[in-house]
């Protein structure tokens, strides 16, 4: 994914901007908080235990819904200097 001028933001570890040694390099990671939906779990067991534990019959007759789901979503922006020196831990609880 390309990026404009606008979109670039600080490193998440150290706060100063991704070409701070120099290097034209710096990497972008997105991490995804995700949760079972433990009633959508309910119902395809459910339905699984009436079909006798045969699962793919179940998943042919029964509705196909999201058993995981985003809870949030978080883009983490590291300069090359803290990727190689393992800074990364810093920037969790920001």
């Amino acid at each position: 994914m390309n990026m404009k001028q606008r979109d670039l933001k600080p490193c998440s570890a150290c706060g100063k901007g991704v070409m701070n040694a120099g290097i034209p390099i710096f990497y972008r990671f997105k991490m995804d908080t995700m949760g079972v939906d433990a009633d959508a779990v309910r119902q395809v067991h459910g339905l699984e235990e009436v079909m006798l534990g045969n699962v793919a019959i179940a998943q042919a007759l029964g509705p196909d819904p999201d058993i995981v789901k985003e809870i949030d979503s978080k883009e983490i922006i590291l300069c090359h200097s803290c990727m190689m020196s393992c800074n990364a831990g810093s920037f969790i609880g920001g």
